[in-house]
């Protein structure tokens, strides 16, 4: 049953407009999607944002005005010719309430306007708690294998924060503004903000900084581990689509603080595998076409249709059905009746160029036989498997062992020449440095011990 809306509603629908604000990748500048923000409120006699919703929620018309606005928002944005930028926009869960609710509807829209399910966001509010009643946790499955990607918007500042998160099972999770907003002076929201992005990318789910307004927000939450950026400081929301970029190098700059770190510290291109991706969808054969024709491989990665990841696919999941009879039907069974997202498992991600010590911190102790997926621009990279990251960390134990001083345990020589080179390779700062040599302080350190002796010494140099 579709609802009419009424001539009211009809009339505040020509009013209503999307302007569409950039958010930006940390690694490079380039922007990964637009968000959609609903404009003309005001004129169509509204006094917020949040007051149309509500109305239509109380007037039963929630879905109907829904449907209207995203045939708009997605028809503006696709005129709009952004490349592979993805659009951006707010659902309220309300709508699963509605008497009219019905599935295939968004399906139906973006591919009259030409838009691949792939580019388009759904973000989900934590202003209200989903209805068990209402099937959110079907629907939200439903849209994922129809191949739409879910965000969770606002993390930490609405109701239901880590049930929601893990209800969901979001692809991308943005911070509120809150968390960002005074984070350089606040040590405790500069920790969430670390512990969010830390335990997304454990969860194999990107990350958003909302809010952002100054260049010192902007570093610190690259510099938390944030993967992309909003907010004023790279531009502002704007009705004008012809003035919206594909690239904002405030972004780039933003990332330089991480990007600067040791070389020999971070994960490159010569550490992961490149092991080709399937598409998801593939069908069941195909996935076990490719176990067969790589006995040695645990796990397959599987990407969208613009080139990210999605999950993965694990050897062991497969096992137990292909050596059982009628393990194959089952199999096919299985994917019939869940759809592409059956045996899909999520895998903790990281932009390539990621310090390996925080690839270890991240990975942690998982045992399941897994990896980490690694990103190049948002988009599949390569992996790194459980027993290959062991070995890097091994590596890179037994180089600082070796250049380590043995009394001391401090830095060795290749450790010092290593940021005294990274730091003058930098062309945007100004940089000092102070040789300290302090005579006879051998006696120092003899009676009063090596411990009290660094002490000594950094009390002498406290920068």
């Amino acid at each position: 049953m579709n609802t009419v809306l009424s001539p009211e509603w009809s009339t505040a629908l020509t009013r209503l407009q999307f302007a569409f604000q950039p958010i930006a990748l940390f690694a490079n500048g380039t922007t990964y999607g637009f968000e959609a923000l609903l404009r003309g409120w005001d004129e169509a006699g509204f006094g917020s944002i949040t007051e149309v919703f509500d109305r239509a929620y109380a007037e039963g018309v929630l879905y109907a005005l829904d449907l209207e606005l995203r045939a708009k928002a997605f028809g503006a944005f696709a005129r709009a010719g952004l490349g592979k930028a993805k659009i951006f926009y707010n659902m309220d869960n309300r709508l699963l309430q509605m008497p009219d609710y019905a599935t295939g509807n968004t399906l139906r829209i973006a591919e009259a306007v030409g838009l691949r399910p792939s580019r388009i966001v759904f973000e989900l509010s934590e202003l209200h708690e989903p209805d068990s009643r209402t099937g959110f946790d079907r629907v939200i499955s439903a849209y994922r294998n129809q191949g739409f990607r879910i965000a969770l918007d606002g993390f930490g500042s609405g109701y239901a924060g880590l049930k929601l998160l893990h209800r969901a099972e979001p692809d991308i999770v943005k911070v509120d503004r809150y968390f960002v907003s005074g984070a350089a002076d606040d040590p405790r929201k500069a920790a969430f903000l670390e512990k969010v992005a830390g335990m997304a990318h454990l969860m194999g789910i990107s990350v958003v900084a909302e809010g952002v307004e100054t260049e010192q927000e902007l570093r610190l939450c690259a510099r938390a581990g944030c993967d992309m950026v909003q907010g004023f400081y790279i531009a502002r929301p704007s009705l004008d689509t012809a003035s919206l970029s594909l690239q904002y190098p405030e972004a780039a700059a933003g990332g330089e603080d991480r990007r600067a770190q040791s070389q020999s510290g971070r994960i490159g291109e010569e550490c992961i595998l490149r092991t080709e991706p399937v598409a998801l969808g593939s069908d069941i054969a195909s996935v076990l076409a490719r176990f067969r024709k790589d006995p040695e491989a645990s796990m397959i990665p599987v990407v969208d249709e613009e080139g990210e990841p999605v999950g993965i696919y694990r050897e062991r999941d497969f096992r137990r059905y292909v050596y059982s009879p009628y393990g194959i039907s089952l199999l096919e069974h299985m994917a019939t009746e869940f759809g592409p997202t059956a045996f899909l498992v999520r895998a903790p991600s990281a932009p390539l160029g990621t310090e390996l010590a925080r690839i270890v911190e991240l990975y942690g102790d998982q045992t399941d036989g897994g990896g980490v997926v690694f990103t190049e621009g948002g988009r599949y990279a390569g992996l790194l498997p459980a027993e290959q990251l062991l070995g890097l960390v091994a590596e890179r134990e037994l180089a600082e062992a070796r250049d380590q001083n043995p009394l001391t345990r401090l830095p060795g020589n290749l450790r010092v020449a290593e940021v005294c080179a990274l730091r003058l390779a930098d062309p945007g700062r100004g940089v000092a440095f102070a040789y300290l040599d302090f005579d006879n302080f051998k006696p120092f350190n003899d009676r009063y011990g090596f411990r009290n002796g660094d002490r000594a010494g950094n009390a002498a140099c406290p920068c």
